[in-house]
């Protein structure tokens, strides 16, 4: 008999068994699952293999039973922005940049190029919304056009008009656009007669057109002319007062006091100047009880005047002859030279007519005279004729100047 421990298998459980046998471990000290984040990963199979790949910058060591895992590189840099898409660098985020990140909104978008405010006049049209329209709408007579460039243009769309004056009432014009819608304007009726102005001292008169001829006058009148008037009168240096804004000069004539005086060698008659008697008619000569001038007190009024135009300076030394003369008080004033005077283009400049090169003679008279313009020069004047060679008609025995001029021509 079989042992009581012992029985006996079929032979499909002996097979069974056999096959277990084959495909069975010993149990070993295993990890199931692996856990990385919230994921865990099982194993699959009785024995499993998971792979440890080390990535960017992350290292992975193995001591004994401990596995590490370490970056590789642990300094950072703040990013760097790129200008235009060129250049900067990934890195570390600054505390400003996270500020600046957390006062963006969720949803923000990139601003967008638009006109928050359209100005029409005294009028302000606002944007009510983040993407609003403007609408322009063209109005009577107005076109409203834009380019490829978003330039708007406002214009007229009839910019010709035509003007007709009614063939029966010449009151009335009418204005028409080419869009043939007219405007009939009328111009009111009113006094368009005129006369010729009519002066009247009383002013009185009535305006009017002007004449032709008062506009000629007109033009022929300076800007900010006045009326003449004569603010007083003098004889001879003596004031007359005007008596009803007339001034009576008293004037002799006929033949009575009548005197005479030579100039260049012509007898001039003088009928003088009337006055009241010993009155002065003229500085320095009386009247007399006549009230006449006579020729004798001409002649020496004359003579008197012209030697005090003409004063006799003395004698002066070439090197005198200087522009420092030449001066309105000196007017008049004649200076003899006591030597010769050769001028050169400096002193010639003094001269009336004076040339360079010219040699005035010792005994010239020289006199200081107005050249105009408020200027002054000296002219020569006859100097001094020495007669000491000549002979005298006293010298030549009684000869007759027939005589004188036979001996001279057969000489």
């Amino acid at each position: 008999m079989a042992d009581a421990t012992k029985r006996f298998v079929s032979k499909s459980d002996a097979l069974a068994i056999v096959t277990a046998a084959k495909a069975a471990y010993t149990n070993q000290d295993a990890i199931g699952k692996v856990k990385i984040g919230q994921t865990v990963y099982t194993a699959d199979e009785a024995v499993d293999q998971i792979e440890l790949l080390a990535g960017s910058n992350v290292q992975i060591s193995i001591d004994g039973d401990v596995i590490t895992i370490a970056a590789t590189d642990t300094t950072y840099s703040p990013a760097v922005a790129s200008t235009s898409g060129v250049g900067g660098s990934d890195g570390l985020l600054t505390a400003a940049d996270k500020e600046k990140i957390n006062g963006i909104d969720t949803g923000a978008e990139v601003n967008q190029n638009a006109f928050s405010n359209i100005t029409v006049g005294a009028n302000t049209v606002a944007a009510d919304a983040k993407t609003d329209t403007v609408e322009f709408v063209a109005g009577t007579n107005v076109t409203i056009t834009t380019d490829q460039t978003g330039a708007i243009t406002f214009a007229a769309a009839d910019t010709t008009y035509t003007l007709e004056q009614d063939a029966t009432d010449g009151h009335i014009i009418t204005f028409t656009p080419s869009n043939g819608q007219p405007v009939e304007i009328t111009i009111p009726d009113n006094d368009t007669t005129y006369d010729d102005v009519v002066a009247d001292a009383t002013g009185a008169a009535d305006s009017g057109l002007m004449t032709s001829a008062d506009k000629a006058k007109l033009d022929g009148v300076a800007a900010g002319a006045q009326v003449n008037v004569l603010e007083g009168v003098k004889v001879n240096g003596t004031s007359l007062d005007p008596t009803n804004k007339i001034v009576d000069v008293t004037v002799t004539t006929g033949e009575t006091g009548v005197g005479t005086f030579k100039v260049n060698g012509t007898q001039m008659a003088v009928h003088g100047l009337g006055g009241a008697a010993g009155e002065d008619v003229s500085t320095g000569i009386a009247d007399g009880d006549s009230g006449l001038v006579t020729g004798d007190q001409v002649f020496d009024y004359v003579a008197a005047t012209v030697a005090s135009a003409y004063k006799a300076s003395g004698s002066i030394a070439p090197a005198g002859v200087a522009s420092s003369l030449l001066v309105a008080g000196n007017e008049g004033n004649v200076y003899n030279l006591s030597g010769d005077l050769t001028l050169d283009s400096t002193s010639a400049a003094l001269f009336v007519d004076g040339a360079d090169g010219d040699v005035i003679e010792a005994g010239t008279n020289i006199v200081v005279v107005d050249a105009g313009s408020d200027t002054y020069k000296f002219d020569k004047l006859a100097g001094f004729v020495d007669l000491s060679p000549y002979v005298e008609s006293a010298d030549l025995g009684g000869l007759t100047s027939a005589e004188i001029q036979e001996i001279l021509a057969e000489a």
